[in-house]
């Protein structure tokens, strides 16, 4: 599954692109097939406007196969959007 992240600086306000490094930490099965958590645990950026640091971790999780299931964000400075596209 394909996925845009968005990161929302806390600062300034100012939305930009990030090209996330999501690596499948985990995965299970459940009743409507296989749930995969995928992890970027190493966000490292600086607001394009501002300059602002934004640190930190997202996770998202695709369950069932192809759906975008739940979203959760540890940024310092930042809050992150995850679309599937």
């Amino acid at each position: 599954m394909k996925v845009k992240t968005t990161i929302t600086c806390n600062r300034c306000k100012h939305t930009f692109d990030y090209a996330g490094s999501y690596v499948l930490e985990e995965t299970n099965e459940r009743a409507m097939g296989t749930e995969r958590l995928y992890e970027d645990l190493f966000v490292d950026e600086k607001c394009p406007h501002c300059n602002s640091e934004i640190k930190g971790s997202i996770s998202y999780w695709e369950y069932p196969q192809g759906i975008l299931n739940c979203v959760d964000s540890h940024l310092t400075n930042g809050k992150a959007h995850v679309t599937k596209v």
